[in-house]
């Protein structure tokens, strides 16, 4: 029978006790070292939670600090200019329907003034000219060519109109019903020959007769457009104007669209309130 020795004992014992140490050793290196990895992502997890929720308080702080959209002022001065088609066509020995630079002015006053809804009366100046002639030397009068031309026609056109103003921010859109008076200021052209000028001069009286006489001067208007904000109270805008010429058609002179008037403008608006302007709030940035 094989024995062993007190010594030879204590030896296996030892190597018993060691060989059971090496696994939980193993672990214990393996959870330190995946240790960190845990808590440097832990640590970017709550970084990256952080960020999120100091930009979503810097966009909750910005909306609280933007101001509210500009309103309608009481007082708005608007000028600017466009072109205008002149629907007026006597065939080939007129020129075709003009299409004429027209500068404006205009001049609101806004006394409603109900949050997004505005109503306010409007004051309008518009200038135009252009040459005429008469065919066959009979009214009515038609757009001439220059080297038929027997008039020069300069239009002064004031209107009155109610105008609407709706804010749907940034854009406010307007839309305007009124009347006009179309005020042409009747010349002979200029630079004509002087064997012209007798035919020019009875044409020149003719014309003019025709525009003043039967209230033809006298047109509905209506204006629809938008505005977009610029700067501080500062708007620019696209408006279309149509001119109805309401008497040429109670007078069965006219039929359809002729002698309509389809204008198309591009308007810069200041809004005033005729208050002293108020100190900034140092929380809110300035526009």
């Amino acid at each position: 029978m094989y024995t062993i020795s007190v010594k030879q004992a204590w030896l296996l014992v030892f190597a018993a006790m060691l060989a059971a140490q090496v696994p939980v050793y193993a672990q214990t290196q393996n959870g330190a070292q995946n240790e960190p990895q845990t808590a440097n992502g832990g640590a970017a997890d709550e970084a990256d939670k952080a960020d999120k929720a100091d930009k979503q308080d810097k966009k909750t702080e910005e909306a609280k600090n933007k101001p509210p959209a500009k309103p309608v002022g009481k007082w708005v001065f608007s000028f600017g200019g466009g072109i205008v088609l002149f629907n007026e066509d006597g065939g080939l020995e007129t020129a075709p329907p003009p299409v004429l630079p027209v500068p404006f002015a205009s001049f609101d006053w806004t006394p409603l003034r109900l949050g997004i809804f505005n109503l306010a009366l409007d004051g309008r100046l518009e200038i135009y000219w252009t040459d005429y002639l008469i065919l066959d030397g009979h009214p009515p009068p038609y757009p001439a060519m220059i080297e038929s031309r027997q008039s020069f026609v300069m239009g002064i056109v004031p209107a009155l109109a109610a105008k609407a103003y709706i804010q749907l921010p940034p854009v406010m859109l307007k839309a305007a019903l009124g009347f006009s008076a179309d005020l042409r200021i009747v010349t002979t052209a200029l630079d004509l020959n002087e064997a012209d000028m007798e035919v020019a001069r009875r044409q020149t009286s003719q014309i003019s007769d025709y525009f003043w006489g039967n209230g033809r001067f006298f047109r509905p208007i209506f204006i629809f457009g938008a505005d977009l904000p610029v700067t501080g109270r500062w708007r620019v805008g696209l408006d279309v104007e149509i001119s109805i010429p309401i008497m040429e058609m109670a007078l069965s002179e006219t039929s359809g669209v002729e002698n309509w008037r389809f204008g198309f403008f591009v308007s810069i608006s200041g809004h005033f309130d005729g208050k002293k302007p108020q100190k900034p709030n140092a929380n809110v940035p300035s526009t």
